[in-house]
């Protein structure tokens, strides 16, 4: 017989997984959140993350704020 986990347990993590790059079509409160987030537990680096929007002040800010 084999052992499974029980239901409504996570799987077994170890660690964030990394990703290549990743990009936002929108870059307002949610954007920035989930840009800080991603930093912050490692799963891209900064230089890999693209964003776009209508207003081009948004991108400059999120570029002041993580390098992006």
């Amino acid at each position: 017989m084999t052992k499974t986990k029980p239901r409504g347990q996570p799987a077994a993590s170890t660690g964030p997984k990394h990703v290549g790059s990743i990009g936002f079509l929108g870059a307002g409160n949610m954007a920035g959140a989930l840009i800080f987030g991603l930093i912050q537990a490692g799963v891209v680096k900064p230089s890999r993350i693209f964003a776009s929007d209508v207003r081009r002040e948004r991108l400059d800010q999120l570029a002041a704020e993580h390098g992006i």
